[in-house]
């Protein structure tokens, strides 16, 4: 029978992540605005923290109520989604440019950022210490990163500081409510994941992969869409990218912090299929041949890998 008690909390949970991370989003963007920030830092700050901040407290709720294989699942579904669905989809539905830097610079580090989380989970146990690894690597690099965007950057804004359209106290209040919603949403979504495994019998991990995955990538995949369609360069796979980074990195280092996580064989085999679909935006990209973007044959190959890799999932649980 299906657990319609379970799906209905899903389903809550999952309007309280996607609201929770649009008004943090808005009220900080407003913010970001008023300060004369440039488009550029924005989308590399806050689009992709905002993004990102499902992933963020539903693996931190996971950890927090000792469910580690789930909170470990969410970070590697996530990345797989991030490019195998909601790149792969936007890809199909509409072109998605990109700039060579982007494959040049970003693309490499986010690679050598996953590699580095299996590397560190090699022995079996990520702990503290390979938190502070984790967190120093992305502290680092993020800085890096925004140094040379901003050095990309040739003018500025001669309009200077727009507007605002929002009072201060109402962006910090819808900030506030995000973030309320998000804590909300992340604990009701694991409660639900929860429900799920428990009933069925299905393992944390699948269910942290799948399930878990899926919901917490909805504003990225919802991000990339609405980006391709208003024809945004760099949109969808920036901010799909950028959110990559913050998964692996700051998610997965403040994860282990937490208390120290457990990686079995079976957590390695994800980490695997996160690496691949990451590396396979090289051959996506020379299947562009020069076009800067990501057309119908690049969506349909990581769409496919996607799809391979939920039945891989489905398998692993019979």
């Amino acid at each position: 029978m299906i657990p319609w008690d379970a799906v209905l909390i899903l389903a809550a949970a999952g309007v309280l992540l996607w609201l929770g991370a649009e008004w943090l989003v808005k009220g900080a963007a407003a913010i970001a605005k008023q300060r004369g920030l440039s488009p550029m830092i924005v989308g590399a700050t806050i689009v992709a923290f905002g993004t990102s901040a499902p992933e963020l407290f539903t693996t931190l709720s996971a950890q927090l109520g000792k469910q580690s294989d789930m909170a470990t699942g969410n970070i590697i579904g996530s990345n797989v989604a991030n490019l195998g669905l909601a790149l792969g989809l936007t890809a199909i539905v509409l072109p998605v440019a990109f700039s060579p830097t982007l494959l040049k610079r970003e693309l490499p580090l986010v690679l050598v950022a996953e590699i580095l989380f299996l590397v560190l989970a090699q022995d079996g146990v990520l702990g503290r210490l390979d938190g502070v690894i984790l967190l120093t690597f992305f502290f680092a690099l993020y800085v890096y990163l925004l140094r040379a965007s901003l050095g990309g950057e040739r003018q500025q804004d001669e309009d200077g500081p727009s507007k605002p359209s929002l009072s201060i106290r109402r962006e910090v209040l819808l900030i506030l409510i995000g973030l309320a919603g998000l804590a909300l949403g992340a604990h009701l979504f694991v409660a639900g994941a929860e429900t799920i495994a428990a009933r069925y019998g299905i393992p944390p991990l699948i269910v942290g992969v799948t399930i878990v995955a899926i919901g917490t990538s909805l504003p990225e995949v919802i991000t990339s869409l609405v980006g391709a369609l208003r024809g945004e360069p760099d949109l969808s796979l920036g901010n799909l990218l950028g959110s990559n980074f913050f998964n692996i990195l700051l998610v997965g280092g403040l994860m282990t912090l937490i208390r120290p996580v457990e990686v079995g064989k079976e957590s390695v085999f994800h980490l695997w299929w996160m690496i691949g679909i990451t590396a396979a935006l090289f051959p996506a990209a020379w299947l562009a041949r020069g076009k800067s973007r990501f057309g119908r044959p690049a969506g349909f190959l990581l769409f496919a890998g996607y799809v391979w890799y939920m039945v891989e999932c489905v398998l692993a649980v019979r």
